[in-house]
C-alpha cells in the first residue's frame, strides 16, 4: 500500500494527466475492490474443487502458513497471564460480554475511518500537489516513510498504557478524534506546512486507532462463558469494513 499510494497515482498522471487521473483512479479503486473479492471467491473454490493437488495452490498455502508462522511465534514465546473469565451455570444464556450497541459503534467507526483511509491513498498524491506544485513524489513518500516508521511506536505505547489504566477503549477514542482533527485540518490547509501537520496527525491517529480497533474486536465479541466469538459471523462481519471503503469512496470523489 505505501508503494501504491504514490507509484499508482504518478503512472494514471502520466497516461491520463492530473485532471483525469482523478477519475481513472477513483475507477481503479472500485474496480480493483472487486478484483480482489472476486479472487478471494475464486482462490477459495478452487482450494474446494481441487484441494492442495494444483502446485501452484501448495506453494501458496505453505508460503501463507511459514509467514503466519514467522509472525506468531515471537508471541508463543512470551509469557501471558491468562485472564479469568466468570462462569456460567449449565445451560445458561451466555450474550455478548459488550451490548449489540458496543459492536455496532465500533463496526461504523472502523468503516468511518476506513472510508477515509481508501480515499487518501488514492488521492494524497494529487491532494499534495494542489496544496503545493513542489511537492514531488519523492518528498510525499519521504513523509510518508516517517509517519509508517513512527505509528508502530505510538500503537504500542498507547496500548501499553491502556492495559496499566485498565481503560481499553480510552486509545480508540483518542484516535479517532484525531483522525477526525487531521482531517479537518486537511481540509482548511492553506500552507504546505500546515497540510504535512494536519496529514501527520491523521496518519498516525488512524494508525493507532486501526491497530488497537484489531486488537479490542476480540474483547468486544467476547462471550460471557470465555469462549471464541462465533468467527465464521462476527469476525466476517467486521471484516467487511476492510473492504466496503474500497467501494464506498470512488463515489465520494
Amino acid at each position: 500500500m505505501p508503494f501504491l499510494t504514490i507509484l499508482l497515482p504518478v503512472r494514471v498522471e502520466s497516461l491520463a494527466g492530473a485532471n483525469a487521473g482523478i477519475g481513472w483512479l477513483a475507477y481503479l479503486s472500485f474496480g480493483g475492490a472487486l478484483a480482489a473479492s472476486a479472487g478471494h471467491l475464486l482462490f477459495g473454490w478452487l482450494i474446494d474443487v481441487t484441494g492442495t493437488r494444483r502446485p501452484w495452490i501448495a506453494a501458496g498455502l505453505a508460503l501463507v502458513a511459514a509467514l503466519v508462522a514467522a509472525y506468531v511465534l515471537p508471541i508463543l514465546l512470551l509469557r501471558l497471564p491468562t485472564p479469568v473469565q466468570p462462569s456460567a451455570p449449565p445451560g445458561a444464556n451466555t450474550p455478548p460480554l459488550h451490548p449489540s450497541g458496543t459492536v455496532r459503534r465500533m463496526w461504523l467507526a472502523r468503516l468511518a475511518v476506513q472510508v477515509a483511509e481508501a480515499a487518501l491513498f488514492a488521492y494524497l498524491y494529487f491532494w499534495f500537489q494542489r496544496v503545493d506544485a513542489g511537492m514531488t513524489d519523492n518528498r510525499i513518500a519521504s513523509l510518508f516513510a516517517v509517519v509508517l516508521v513512527a505509528s508502530p511506536p505510538l500503537a504500542l505505547a498507547a496500548g501499553r498504557w491502556a492495559d496499566l489504566s485498565g481503560r481499553p477503549f480510552a486509545p480508540l477514542v483518542v484516535g479517532a478524534v484525531g483522525a477526525a482533527a487531521g482531517l479537518a485540518g486537511m481540509a482548511v490547509a492553506g500552507s504546505l506546512l500546515i497540510a504535512v501537520a494536519a496529514f501527520a496527525v491523521f496518519a498516525l491517529a488512524a494508525a493507532m486507532f486501526l491497530a488497537l480497533h484489531s486488537a479490542q474486536t476480540l474483547r468486544v465479541l467476547a462471550r460471557r462463558d470465555g469462549r471464541p466469538p462465533l468467527l465464521g459471523r462476527d469476525l466476517r462481519l467486521f471484516n467487511l469494513t476492510n473492504t466496503i471503503p474500497s467501494l464506498i469512496m470512488p463515489w465520494r470523489r
